[in-house]
């Protein structure tokens, strides 16, 4: 169901109180007192929303519009402005688009041209309609963008800039593990020259674990072959071979015994034959 917006703002009354007093651009109007503008004089938004009420005003009156129609444009103006400025807020201070704020005000002119309640109400013909619309497109629209920069809230960043030296003094700056500061960083040579080198040491070590594990390998399989060439010998036959090394050995341990008492004889024959020779 369409709700109506004659007398919402302005009733018959402060109209006939506004009219006898002229609405201007300056000093304190009715119209302002009527819409509580209280800081008009100083505050630039109240500023900017009054011109447009008189300015909306002023068209009515040169179109000779009736209070009620002129109760209702006016309120019309003023739902579609706070319509189009309600999103204009941080962060993302979109608001509605043009064409957006337009289709609403549309919406609103039909609301109120074509007398089918309870969806609309015939307060306008077709032709103050049409009128109406140029007069919004030729003023409020062309200027669309200045009203929503005017009523977009601002946030105000106080930035203030000092030397790196006393941000350091400031701050104690803690690197994680491994990041080194800038001032003590490797050049790019640098760095690409010490990757090279753990490279080549990686596989200088890999190299070596590979050789030490093919020795280990080598060094299993000898034993293995040789356990199980032990094990592969009889018992009598190794009893036999411990015989025979045992004759040999006996063999080679008289033999050395031989030969030392034979150089030990030679040796006393020299002595004294030097001891002799040192008497004469």
């Amino acid at each position: 169901m369409a709700k109506s917006l004659c007398w919402c703002d302005l009733t018959a009354q402060t109209l006939e109180a506004i009219s006898a007093r002229p609405v201007d651009h300056h000093g304190d109007s009715s119209l302002a007192k009527a819409l509580d503008l209280k800081h008009y004089k100083t505050d630039a938004r109240e500023r900017i929303l009054l011109d447009l009420y008189v300015m909306t005003l002023a068209a009515c009156k040169e179109r000779k519009l009736t209070p009620e129609k002129t109760s209702t444009f006016f309120s019309i103006v003023k739902a579609n402005h706070f319509k189009a400025i309600e999103d204009l807020k941080p962060p993302t201070n979109t608001g509605l688009t043009v064409e957006k704020s337009f289709e609403y005000f549309q919406q609103l002119m039909v609301m109120h041209s074509a007398h089918r309640p309870p969806y609309s109400v015939g307060i306008f013909t077709v032709a103050e309609t049409k009128d109406l619309t140029e007069w919004m497109l030729a003023t409020y629209y062309r200027h669309y963008k200045l009203y929503q920069y005017a009523f977009c809230k601002r946030v105000t960043l106080d930035v203030a800039t000092d030397e790196p030296g006393h941000i350091v003094e400031m701050f104690s700056v803690r690197f994680p593990d491994g990041v080194q500061p800038l001032t003590e960083a490797l050049t790019e040579e640098e760095h690409n020259a010490k990757l090279e080198e753990e490279r080549l040491a990686a596989e200088e070590a890999a190299k070596q674990a590979e050789e030490e594990a093919a020795a280990a390998a080598e060094a299993a399989r000898l034993a293995a072959i040789e356990k199980e060439f032990a094990e592969s010998i009889p018992a009598e036959v190794g009893e036999k071979v411990d015989t025979v090394l045992e004759k040999r050995l006996a063999v080679m341990k008289e033999e050395l015994e031989a030969q030392f008492q034979a150089q030990e004889a030679t040796l006393l024959e020299k002595i004294a034959a030097l001891e002799a020779k040192a008497g004469a």
